[in-house]
């Protein structure tokens, strides 16, 4: 595939029903279109679709991960006023 369609393909989340190459009966990946839909037609794989739990469970994640950026600016930007001789008080 070549890179320009690699880097507009979104991809398709599949969940494994049986072992192909190193992945385990119920591990969960994303890979482009045409391979994902090759893996369900051969039935090494079944689309994913997140249980509650597991959506839950990535939101979860998703709002960790978002908290973590926020105070990683807000470090950089301490740490910049800091650097231009300025103080500045962070809150969190």
């Amino acid at each position: 595939m070549p890179p320009s369609i690699i880097a507009t393909d979104p991809g398709s989340p599949v969940r494994f029903t049986k072992y192909w190459r190193g992945y385990r009966a119920g591990d969960v990946a994303r890979f482009p279109i045409a391979t994902s839909r090759e893996l369900v037609e051969k039935r090494f794989a079944t689309p994913y679709k997140p249980t509650k739990a597991e959506a839950e469970a990535d939101e979860g994640r998703a709002q960790a991960r978002r908290n973590a950026q926020a105070e990683t600016v807000a470090m950089h930007e301490a740490a910049m006023a800091a650097r231009r001789g300025q103080l500045a008080f962070v809150e969190k």
